[in-house]
């Protein structure tokens, strides 16, 4: 789902599929190699894209999830415990 969306974003600045699909695939991938569409006078959205695509790739879905659901646990308890103290 991942690299249909990446895919997409970068298919919609005017590349074609094909390079589109390679670039952010390698994004997710972490491999460094590159067609060029992602150089130093690339569109913002499409580093930012490709920065995500490389985040989600080195740190796995289930390590983002868990650290999500930790993060929402946490908060949720430190204001059940602000409540309770009032």
């Amino acid at each position: 789902m991942v690299l249909i969306v990446g895919t997409l974003i970068f298919s919609a600045f005017g590349y074609s599929l094909e390079d589109s699909l390679f670039e952010f695939a390698s994004a997710l991938g972490t491999v460094g190699l590159s067609v060029g569409i992602t150089g130093y006078n690339a569109h913002p959205l499409i580093l930012w894209t490709s920065t995500l695509g490389m985040f989600l790739g080195r740190l796995e879905f289930y390590v983002i999830f868990i650290a999500i659901s930790k993060m929402f646990i946490d908060l949720t308890r430190k204001k059940v415990n602000r409540y309770q103290n009032i």
